[in-house]
Formats: C-alpha cells, sequence, structure tokens
C-alpha cells in the first residue's frame, strides 16, 4: 500500500474516497465554486438555490436537483465554461419541484359533517 504524504495538521485535506488528495490551492478552488455559483444565479431557468458547488483542485461537483433534464445539463455546460475548471462531475437529479397542494373537495353539502370523505386533487 502507498505511503500517504506527511500532512501539516492546519492544512486542508479532502475526505471523499475520490478524491484523497491534498487541496493544491483552497483560494482557487473558491474562485472557481464562487464563478460557478454566479454563472448557475444568474441564469433564468436554473434555480441555483437547489445545486451545491464543490470544488476540489479545480475538478467541479455539482449536487442537487433540477426541474428537468434540460436544466441539469445546462447547469453542466455552465460550470464547465468557468475557467480554470479542470473536470466536473454532475451529481444533479431530476426532481420536478412539488406543486402546490389543490382544494380539499368533499362529497358533502356544505355545513354537514356526518361521515363523508376527503380528498386532495
Amino acid at each position: 500500500m502507498p505511503e500517504r504524504p506527511t500532512l501539516d495538521p492546519g492544512q486542508p485535506r479532502v475526505d471523499s474516497p475520490n478524491h484523497p488528495e491534498i487541496v493544491q490551492d483552497p483560494s482557487a478552488d473558491e474562485q472557481i465554486a464562487a464563478a460557478v455559483r454566479s454563472r448557475l444565479e444568474h441564469h433564468e431557468m436554473i434555480d441555483a438555490s437547489r445545486v451545491q458547488v464543490q470544488v476540489v483542485n479545480g475538478e467541479v461537483i455539482l449536487i442537487g436537483t433540477a426541474d428537468n433534464r434540460f436544466v441539469r445539463h445546462r447547469a453542466e455546460e455552465l460550470a464547465s465554461e468557468v475557467e480554470g475548471v479542470r473536470g466536473l462531475l454532475n451529481k444533479i437529479s431530476v426532481q420536478p419541484h412539488d406543486e402546490e397542494p389543490g382544494p380539499i373537495l368533499t362529497t358533502q353539502a356544505p355545513g354537514s359533517h356526518k361521515g363523508g370523505s376527503t380528498q386532495r386533487s
């Protein structure tokens, strides 16, 4: 088994099995993450509050949900266009916003409280 490099206790470390290496430039990663977030926030079809952006050594990871496949793909495109991005992993799942619950429907006349059923549509 290869030896791991000795770490300075103050040096950031990634705890993901996909990225066991030491973070080389945390400030560059944060700049990339901020640029990706900004691009997502300024796109009219993307709800950026539903997407988390993580960057490790220039590799962007998008995690969250999108309303449809187009929005998922567009978020990936926008992130990949940011300067400094060396790779991208899109973990955005497609899940439309929950619709507002409809009115409560009853099978009884108003004012009648004897054993009817209620349904949500």
